[in-house]
């Protein structure tokens, strides 16, 4: 799992205009919340996922694709 920024009581503390500046280089308009990990570490642990192995998901809202 290779979450980008996560809202997190930890990280609200980071000035608003970085995060806002995040959000905006985000193609899903929005930084993530604690429950978009989770539920992408939900779909790997599930049955569907019972064959994936070896794999980084980046849970980032398309962030690392737009900065290339």
């Amino acid at each position: 799992m290779a979450p980008g920024y996560v809202r997190t009581e930890s990280s609200a503390r980071m000035p608003h205009e970085f995060q806002g500046r995040l959000a905006d280089d985000t193609p899903l308009g929005r930084v993530a919340e604690p429950e978009d990990v989770a539920r992408a570490i939900a779909m790997l642990v599930g049955e569907e996922a019972a064959f994936v192995t070896g794999e980084v998901l980046a849970v980032d809202g398309g962030y690392g694709l737009a900065r290339r």
